[in-house]
Formats: structure tokens, sequence, C-alpha cells
């Protein structure tokens, strides 16, 4: 059966994992040969949903709180048409009385789906009286594979990601030290002054409602294209994933993609204890979990100097990503779920 599918992101050309996590669905349901069509907060969400007839609508439950639209009447109206709404859920799922209204409100949704273990999501079914269900997040095949190494990105250690608040301690802990010992590439938004001068006027181009100029703005924040990123993490000797601070020291137990996509573009890699990881590879044959601090920079230094080791660990974790940790698996996953929806 030919899916029609609406997929909602506020601002697709975004630099947010939002934008790769779209993209890595879009390719994938494309690939299994069903249409995508995308709703940007800027559009009129009943237009969009009449102009493109979808089976099901993919959306969040932060993103329609940002909409400013009756969005409870348009997605009701849509389910008495046959259509099934999908609501992406982040950790943050009650640290609002909006989100934990719209939680007990009935009747707009078809079904919850996160891609957050049971430790993020814990105390979800108190709040909403409901159930949701996991589907992880992955890497794009299409973007994502091992590739010969190439010299300008050969190095000691990489990392790929924004310069986030939320890493800001953990940064000065885990990444900066390394500066000082090995050859270090660290690509990402925030790490520059023209990037943040860049990223304002973006944001305020798309306040403004200039979509274009943020379109244009936002391209000009790249530096490394989505499709170059094989070839650093199939470069480097350590591709390292550091997750955001819990507040208390710790780390805040939400998945990203760079679990999925450091192994699965040929990387090794070596990231900080992230609750829930260990469901998707195994640790010490197919990554490398860092228990502490302490144990990060004995991990770096054992891996640089034990290359058999490093490039063992390297070889399963890439059999075991391209395998089952791919945007098509999980595509399929919520095709699953539609058709066990009533």
């Amino acid at each position: 059966m030919l899916m029609r599918i609406l997929y909602h992101i506020p601002f697709r050309y975004g630099l947010g994992a939002d934008r790769w996590i779209f993209e890595g669905f879009r390719d994938a349901f494309t690939d299994l040969a069903h249409e995508v069509s995308v709703f940007e907060n800027h559009e009129n969400l009943g237009e969009v949903l009449r102009n493109t007839s979808p089976n099901l609508f993919l959306t969040s439950q932060n993103d329609l709180l940002l909409l400013g639209q009756d969005f409870l009447g348009v997605l009701r109206r849509f389910r008495g048409g046959g259509g099934k709404v999908f609501v992406r859920l982040g950790e943050d799922f009650g640290d609002t009385e909006a989100k934990k209204r719209l939680l007990r409100t009935e009747g707009w949704q078809d079904a919850y789906f996160t891609s957050y273990s049971e430790t993020a999501m814990e105390g979800f079914q108190k709040v909403s009286g409901v159930g949701y269900t996991i589907i992880p997040l992955a890497a794009n095949p299409r973007t994502h594979f091992p590739v010969a190494p190439v010299p300008r990105y050969q190095c000691d250690v990489c990392f790929i990601g924004a310069n986030l608040w939320t890493k800001k301690e953990r940064f000065g802990r885990l990444l900066f030290p390394l500066l000082k010992n090995y050859h270090v590439i660290v690509f990402g938004p925030g790490w520059t002054a023209k990037d943040k001068a860049l990223g304002a006027l973006g944001r305020a181009s798309k306040k403004m409602r200039w979509h274009r100029m943020a379109e244009v703005l936002y391209g000009m924040r790249v530096q490394l294209p989505v499709n170059e990123e094989r070839f650093l993490y199939s470069s480097a000797k350590i591709s390292l994933n550091i997750h955001p601070d819990d507040g208390k020291g710790g780390v805040l137990n939400i998945s990203n993609e760079r679990e999925f996509k450091i192994p699965a573009a040929g990387g090794f890699e070596l990231t900080d204890n992230c609750a829930g990881i260990e469901k998707f590879f195994v640790p010490g044959k197919e990554i490398v979990i860092a228990k502490d601090d302490a144990d990060w920079f004995r991990k770096i230094d054992y891996y640089l100097r034990n290359e058999r080791a490093r490039e063992e660990i390297r070889a399963r974790g890439i059999e075991r990503a391209r395998h089952e940790h791919t945007y098509r698996r999980r595509a399929e996953e919520m095709l699953k779920l539609y058709a066990s929806i009533r």
C-alpha cells in the first residue's frame, strides 16, 4: 500500500538534530516507495493537510505547542477523515502545565512514540494515562557508510556536534583537555564567533518570517556537510559521543543519532555512560563506553595505542549498525505501528 506521510518539522533547514532525523525518515520512507511531504511552522496546518491528503501525520509534542494555531481541532477533523496522527515525545514531556494538559486531552492523536529509553520516559503513563512506543534513532544509510580514510580528516580524535550550553560543563571536562595532547578535529554549530552571529541572524529571520533568508543563513553555517561526515568518522582513530549534562554532574540519559551514525559511517565510537546505549551495541565489543571521567581518558589513551583492538571493535560496530540501526528499519517499525491501529 502506498502511504502518504506528512512530516512536521518547524524549520527544515536548521542545524539541529530534528533536521537530520527528518531527513533520515524522509529518505527511508522514500526508499520504501512511500510519499513524504513536509509541514513547517510558518504554514497553515489545515491547508497543508488538505493539499497533501496524507494517511499519516508525524509530529511532536514540543513542535505542536510552538504552532500558535488551533491544531487540536484540525487534527480531530483529520482523524475523522481517516488520517492517523503519531506524536514524538521528548524526555521533557511533562515539564510544563501546557504539555501535561495536551497529554491529557483526548481525541486528537493515535499514538505516542519516543526515541528515548524507559529511564528517560519514567512517569509518562502516570501523567498521560496512556502508553507509548519506543522507536530509536538510527543512521541514514544514504549518507553514513564506511569509506576509505582521507588525509584531510585523519586525526586521533574527532567530535561532530553543536556547542550547546547543556554540554558546556561536560565539554570542559571531556573534550577540551584532549586538545593539549592529541590531534583533535571538531565540527558543529556554535564553535566560532562567526557561526554564532550567523545563528543569531538566522533565528531573527525566522522570527520575522523571512524564510528564504533564514535558509541562506543556515546554509552558510554548515562547516561539514552531512555527506562528508562519513569521511571524518572513517578517517579518525576515535570518534567521540558526548551527551548533555543532567544538571547533577552526570549524563542526561537521552539517546542521540551519534550513537548510530559513528559506527554506521565506519567510526570507532567512544561514548560517555548514557543509560540505554547498551541495548543497541555490546560495550567493549562493538563500541566503547567510559564509566567515568578517569575511565574516559584511560580508554582514549589505550585505544590510540592499541590499533588491533580498536579496529576489531570498529569492524563489529559497523556490522551491527548497518544491519540493525538504519532509518529504513525504523520506518518499517513506524509502518507496523500504523498497521496495528484500527
